[in-house]
């Protein structure tokens, strides 16, 4: 066959429909020949010439999309580069220690903040490609690897940890997190961590100070009890006995005297007798003296007997357990919560009856104060700044390691609920 020598140099790439678009000869290996030509294209038959046009059109559409894949590339590696800046951009600003660690848990990347701190615990300078576990502490080493095993395996972790002594605590707060790819496989983890030491600083100075107001309110109330039982020991034992004297000395008066000054004397004695009723009852209401002298159940006994014909709201009463005496702070305030809840019965719930059950174990005494009246919507009357007693209630209650509970809405009622906790020194 004859034929043109082949070129030094082939066409260009990218040029393919320029060869066969011209009509000069290009040549082909031929395989028994070695070289052959390519007839021009005006030699070229129809179908032949389809069969060209096709194998153009897809170079054409070949070159179009490895342009936009080069282009594509070229886009993701700009966002790479920001994204990448950015990255760094919050290492180097963010108040967290960060660390970058591959699947065998060594070291990738880290900020400033990271390898100060490293650095200052350990002495050791960062290097990429050690292990994480060089720079732990070892008390410390268990847990934390194993919430890094944990982040690689795909969990989202947070903890923290004193990293201190007791004396000098060091707590620090750290997340655990997986490192994923586009495709979601996970590359390595990343751990981030904080001093939190001052919020636990602050949260400890808060307990010491709630602490210390309890105690204070504790001994507040202690010593309100005791004013109320001196007093009410006051008006019983010194004025009663002025009081009785004094009717004594009108009685005698009364029998030797005329008609005209006995009227008298006796309209004063029958006043003095009302006298020393409110006087007693005045007396009994500051602090009843079987509460201290004989225990709970007697004291409550007597509140319902006074209780009964004043209001005339009836107390059903049910108890287990309380035939014995316990602490006198518990025996307080369980009998001043069923005092206060009986009083808020007469005065607002509308009805004519109340229950009052008390159930104690060896751990506490639970109680409840329950009435079928009117009930109250308690944001309307805490708005209305009316919830004194219910307030004394659950003061009294928490002052000793109990709870109150309340339990109200219009027309449903109201039940009391409380829990004391039986303290040492329980007789």
């Amino acid at each position: 066959m004859r034929g043109n020598p082949v070129p030094a140099h082939p066409p260009p790439e990218g040029a393919a429909h320029k060869i066969l678009a011209t009509p000069q000869r290009y040549p082909l290996l031929n395989a028994p020949t070695g070289v052959c030509v390519m007839p021009s294209r005006s030699n070229v038959s129809p179908a032949r010439e389809a069969h060209i046009a096709t194998l153009e059109a897809r170079i054409a559409a070949l070159e179009q999309q490895v342009a936009q894949a080069e282009q594509l590339a070229a886009t993701q590696a700009a966002m790479r580069m920001r994204a990448t800046a950015h990255l760094q951009a919050i290492f180097a600003t963010t108040s967290q220690a960060y660390l970058l660690l591959d699947p065998d848990l060594r070291l990738l990347q880290w900020n400033g903040l990271a390898e100060t701190e490293l650095q200052q615990r350990t002495g050791l300078l960062l290097r990429v490609g050690a292990p994480i576990s060089d720079y732990m502490i070892v008390e410390a080493k268990p847990t934390r690897l194993g919430m890094m095993q944990r982040a690689l395996a795909g969990e989202r972790l947070h903890t923290e940890l004193n990293l201190g002594t007791l004396d000098a605590p060091l707590w620090m707060a750290l997340d655990y997190a997986p490192i994923r790819d586009d495709q979601g496989q996970i590359l390595g983890i990343c751990v981030a961590w904080r001093d939190v030491s001052t919020r636990y600083q602050a949260a400890a100075e808060l307990r010491a100070s709630t602490e210390q107001l309890q105690t204070l309110s504790r001994r507040l109330v202690e010593a309100h009890e005791r004013e109320r039982r001196h007093i009410a020991r006051e008006l019983h034992d010194e004025v009663g006995q002025v009081l009785t004297g004094l009717k004594l000395s009108l009685a005698a008066a009364a029998l030797n005297a005329p008609p005209k000054v006995a009227a008298p004397l006796t309209e004063a004695q029958a006043s003095l007798t009302e006298l020393m009723g409110r006087v007693r009852n005045l007396s009994l209401d500051l602090r009843p003296a079987l509460l201290d002298d004989m225990g709970l159940l007697p004291a409550l006994g007597w509140l319902f007997d006074r209780f009964i014909p004043r209001t005339g709201v009836q107390i059903d009463l049910r108890h287990h357990g309380i035939n014995r005496r316990f602490s006198a702070e518990v025996e307080t305030v369980a009998y001043r919560i069923i005092q206060e809840a009986l009083t808020n019965v007469a005065r607002h719930a509308g009805v004519q009856a109340a229950s009052v059950r008390l159930i104690a174990n060896d751990q506490r005494l639970m109680l409840r104060v329950d009435d079928m009246g009117c009930g109250f919507d308690r944001e309307v009357v805490r708005a209305c700044h009316l919830t004194g007693g219910l307030s004394g209630m659950e003061e009294r209650a928490q002052l000793i390691g109990g709870t109150v509970t309340i339990e109200a809405a219009p027309g449903f009622g109201t039940h009391i609920i409380a829990e004391l906790p039986l303290v040492e020194g329980m007789s």
